[in-house]
């Protein structure tokens, strides 16, 4: 199961919980994607540049998007 988890890089809160997370999952599962990395376009990952500032955003495996508490 591949998952794609959207984060704010910038967010010292939201940093350090996904560094946590990523020490945890040492299996390659996993693709953290730094939603202010200066190569990232949410309009290449078909997500709305706004939104995805405002809540959180996971793709699973099956390529459906999980928002908010249900990501």
């Amino acid at each position: 199961m591949k998952l794609e988890v959207y984060f704010d890089g910038l967010c010292r809160v939201c940093s350090r919980e996904i560094e946590y997370y990523r020490k945890k999952e040492v299996q390659g599962q996993i693709r953290w994607v730094d939603i202010t990395a200066p190569e990232f376009s949410a309009s290449n990952e078909g997500l709305d540049p706004l939104e995805i500032q405002k809540v959180m955003h996971v793709r699973d495996s099956e390529g459906r998007l999980h928002t908010g508490v249900a990501a």
